[in-house]
């Protein structure tokens, strides 16, 4: 009892994974610096993405900012564009009703 309460402590405590892909040039520098660092290449790049993490995290709000300035921008330039097409609606209309009186004068 005692091994498999073991395996299911190493089963439970196991962190979360995710897999990536990568080009294998790419893939050989980073298994090439792992091991001469004499380290596993997944220990290697989990090391580099969990240091690197608190950069990515800083980058979210700007990102959010943009975004939803972005959206801001959008629904404004929509906005603009629906008025413009009215104008030309309107514009339209005008020059249909001089075209059509001219042609009732002659």
């Amino acid at each position: 009892m005692g091994s498999s309460c073991n395996h299911l402590e190493s089963t439970v405590m196991r962190r979360p994974r995710f897999s990536i892909q990568l080009d294998q040039n790419i893939k050989s520098t980073y298994e090439e610096t792992a091991a001469l660092m004499g380290i596993p290449a997944s220990r290697f790049i989990s090391t580099l993405l969990t240091e690197s993490e608190p950069s990515i995290k800083a980058m979210q709000e700007p990102l959010k900012e943009a975004l939803t300035s972005k959206n801001k921008a959008l629904k404004q330039l929509s906005g603009m564009m629906g008025g413009m097409k009215s104008e030309i609606d309107e514009h339209q209309m005008d020059i249909l009703d001089v075209v059509s009186n001219g042609n009732k004068k002659k």
